[in-house]
């Protein structure tokens, strides 16, 4: 990314808030910068730019990976009921180079062969589960993508934005990266 890249990109994290959590529960991570009580129980931490630029790139060089391949196909893994039908109402208006997977349960479909996935799971941790590994492996799901805020203590391969998609503004954020990097020319 150029340096113009990197400026806008920088700048709509924090026109997003991107860069912000309303309240964390583990008191010290590599990913908090500050924390600010704003009422006895109410409290909001300011992210580590260095470390979310960072897994944003790696999110986007993701992306860029997957369109560069001729069979391509991203899956999307999403909890939050609303989300799962903002996300299917998006893609299916979206004109995107790869076809687009929205579920709201772990069910990997056959392996098609040539194809490469990208897996995004988005408010949804591994929790060190070693089963769902061997099904990704098994799958040759190799590229797996993680927004959450939980702090784990093995990514399992994967690259991991730590965030809390809770603020609607995140999640648009989220898929106008994606959308802006998969889109048809």
């Amino acid at each position: 990314m150029n340096s113009k890249e990197n400026i806008n990109l920088l700048k709509n994290i924090i026109e997003s808030d991107f860069a912000l959590l309303e309240q964390s529960l583990v008191k010290n991570s590599r990913y908090f910068d500050s924390r600010v009580n704003l009422t006895a129980s109410d409290t909001m931490v300011s992210l580590n730019l260095f470390q979310l630029v960072k897994s944003l790139k790696q999110f986007v060089r993701l992306l860029q990976f997957l369109k560069s391949q001729k069979k391509n196909h991203l899956n999307i893994l999403v909890e939050n009921k609303q989300y799962l039908t903002l996300l299917n109402q998006f893609f299916n208006e979206s004109k995107l180079i790869c076809p687009v997977t929205v579920k709201n349960s772990l069910v990997l479909g056959k392996n098609l062969s040539g194809v490469t996935e990208l897996l995004l799971l988005l408010d949804k941790p591994l929790n060190n589960n070693k089963n769902i590994f061997k099904r990704f492996l098994n799958h040759q799901l190799f590229l797996i993508s993680k927004v959450n805020s939980t702090v784990e203590t093995n990514n399992w391969s994967s690259y991991k934005i730590h965030n809390d998609l809770a603020d609607f503004k995140k999640i648009i954020f989220l898929l106008s990266l994606i959308r802006g990097i998969l889109i048809k020319l």
